[in-house]
Formats: structure tokens, sequence, C-alpha cells
């Protein structure tokens, strides 16, 4: 994969962290409001303008968010409402996040000084091709980049068999920290670890270490952990039954299934000293 690095905005370290993580393995998943694969010509979102009811794919060029004729999104006349129909995985593998259910589309919005945001407040979530989150055993990694999540057991990716024993992946905020659940099987972050803004990662390794970083620094482990999750059930913005509802809003979510020293050690940039996995 081409190297991100001259793509990268040094003057966020944790945007950095999270982008030199994704650059350091082949990505299974890719959603962003921005192109995040520097080789991706593809669009970013297909949304529906509610006032017309039409849809329309939008593109990153030169960082600005476009429709496909090159006009700025943010110069489309007023007023506008944009639902997003299908957010684009830019890894290539096609495993698309899409919402057919009008109800249930999300927001694109701008965040006050942070450019886009996808918003699934009111209960809205956009569904995943059956496997797109590592099953089974697989090793994996998950990043995401969240702001304000109203919700405070709200949920940013799930899938799997819910109410069986080690059989589901699903990550949420859980209330000021956030956990990875595999069902009864679970890694919690530390308390007074959510904060709007922050870059979280999720990562298990072949070695079966489960373990998570906020911001580029080390936050839980564990060890020894089994899990055998199921490939269904794929979604971003819900996890469990009708309480799980991300209310909140998400600018990134990268998907890997190789975990590599290299990968974990770039996305936490502290684990390679400390030989975690």
């Amino acid at each position: 994969m081409q190297s991100l690095q001259d793509y990268i905005d040094d003057s966020t370290c944790k945007d950095k962290k999270a982008k030199e993580a994704l650059a350091s393995a082949e990505p299974k998943a890719v959603y962003s409001v921005k192109r995040a694969i520097p080789s991706y010509r593809g669009p970013i979102f297909r949304v529906r303008y509610v006032f017309k009811d039409a849809t329309e794919d939008i593109f990153d060029e030169g960082g600005v968010l476009r429709t496909n004729t090159g006009t700025p999104l943010a110069c489309l006349s007023k007023p506008n409402v944009y639902m997003v129909d299908t957010w684009f995985d830019q890894s290539g593998n096609n495993l698309h996040a899409v919402q057919k259910d009008k109800a249930k589309q999300p927001y694109l919005v701008v965040k006050e000084n942070n450019g886009y945001v996808v918003d699934f407040k009111y209960c809205r979530y956009l569904t995943l091709p059956d496997g797109t989150v590592p099953c089974g055993a697989e090793p994996y990694s998950v990043i995401f980049k969240h702001w304000d999540i109203a919700n405070p057991i709200g949920g940013v990716l799930g899938s799997g068999n819910y109410e069986c024993h080690s059989a589901c992946n699903a990550i949420r905020r859980n209330g000021n920290a956030y956990v990875n659940y595999l069902w009864s099987n679970d890694l919690h972050t530390t308390g007074g670890s959510y904060k709007p803004g922050n870059v979280v990662a999720f990562i298990f390794s072949s070695a079966r270490k489960h373990a998570s970083s906020i911001n580029g620094e080390i936050n839980a482990t564990r060890g020894n952990v089994s899990r055998f999750s199921s490939p269904e059930n794929n979604t971003i913005g819900k996890t469990y039954g009708e309480n799980e509802y991300l209310n909140g809003e998400l600018e990134y979510l990268y998907i890997t299934e190789e975990v590599s020293r290299t990968n974990v050690s770039l996305a936490s940039g502290v684990w390679s000293e400390s030989n975690v996995f």
C-alpha cells in the first residue's frame, strides 16, 4: 500500500498515530469523512438530499468534499440536509456501510472547527456486509475517532451473536470509559478515559492478547483471551438491542485483520517497548 506519511497532519499527534497504524497493515475496511488512502479515488459518501429526496456521490478533492460535478458541498444552495445513504469503504474491499431505510440514515454535518462528521443521533445506524468485523478467532485492530456521544452506552461497532458467551465483537462507550465486549468476556478501558475527540484503538493479536490505546497511549491489556464471534449483524452506530445506539458522531473508523508488532507499536506509540504483543 502507498504510504500515508506525506498525507498526515503533523499538528495532530493522535490522528497521525492512527493513520500510521492504518498505513502499516493492509486494511480490511476504511470509513472516513476524508480520503484516508491516498491512492483511493472513489466517492467518500452517497448522500441523500432531504428536500429533493435525491442521492449524489460525494468525493474528496484536495481535502474538500465535493459533488461529482466539482461543487464544494458547503457551497450548495441552502437549506440542505444531508443524510448518509452509503459510507464508502476506501480499502478496495467494497465493504461499504449502507442504510437504505431513510428513517435510519445518519446525518452528514459540519462539526464546528473540526470539519465534517457522521452524526448518528436519533438512533440511526449503518449496516455492513457479514464478516466485515473480524470474527472467529481472527486477530484485528479497530481504530476510530469520535466526537460527542450522547448515549452513555452508545455502540460504535457491532457484530456477531449477542447473548452468547464470547460470540460477538462489539465496541461502545461505557459511561466514562469504553469497552470492547465479546459478551461476558470484555476489555474495559480505565475510568475517566472517555472524552470527545479521542482516537481509540482496540487490538486482538494472534497470541490471544487483547489491548486498548487512547490517543496513542496504552490503556488496558489482558492475555489468554478466547473468542469465536459470528460473522452476522455487522453495524456502525449501534451494537446490542434497542439501547446501545451510538447517538453520537464519528470522524473515521478503520478495521484491519492482521496485527503485526509494527502495527501495534505505531497504533499505541509505546507498545513496542512494553512488549505487550
